[in-house]
């Protein structure tokens, strides 16, 4: 249930208010955690799904790439110095983006990780969708925003 939808006798004074107004008498500088957060608000639909699908993506168009290259490789005898300069350049390029990738894919499986142990953490189910948890955490900074506004002395 959201904090502020449990509302008491005064319509405009929710739970969430109330955490808000405890926060300010007994710890006032954790008011400011949200701006630690600032990443939720900017992104609340990001999804780690749509993420490891589009490095995927990556790794199979660079696999193409480089099947290509295999047919267009010059015959040694038979290239001309403006072909071997382009097989080499683009050698060179693909072992690049490979690189690339490698990194690429590293940093979305340890983002997958540290999503995983968050979900592990709240008790949350692991199918759980990124976009999901991230839109509640986006909605809970901006809705403790407007609290603190509205509680602020």
């Amino acid at each position: 249930m959201k904090l502020s939808l449990l509302r008491g006798k005064e319509r405009t004074f929710t739970l969430l208010h109330a955490l808000v107004e405890q926060i300010f008498l007994h710890e006032p500088d954790l008011t400011k955690f949200s701006q630690e957060l600032t990443e939720f608000e900017a992104v609340p639909d990001a999804s780690m799904k749509g993420l490891s699908a589009e490095v995927d993506v990556l790794k199979k168009e660079l696999e193409n790439v480089t099947q290509c290259r295999r047919l267009i490789k010059p015959k040694t005898i038979k290239a001309t110095p403006q072909e071997s300069q382009f097989c080499k350049e683009l050698k060179d390029l693909i072992q690049k983006y490979e690189g690339d990738l490698s990194l690429l894919s590293k940093r979305c499986d340890e983002m997958k990780k540290l999503y995983s142990d968050i979900l592990v953490k709240f008790g949350e189910p692991q199918d759980l969708d990124s976009q999901e948890l991230f839109g509640w955490i986006s909605s809970f900074i901006c809705e403790f925003r407007k609290a603190c506004v509205d509680v602020m002395p």
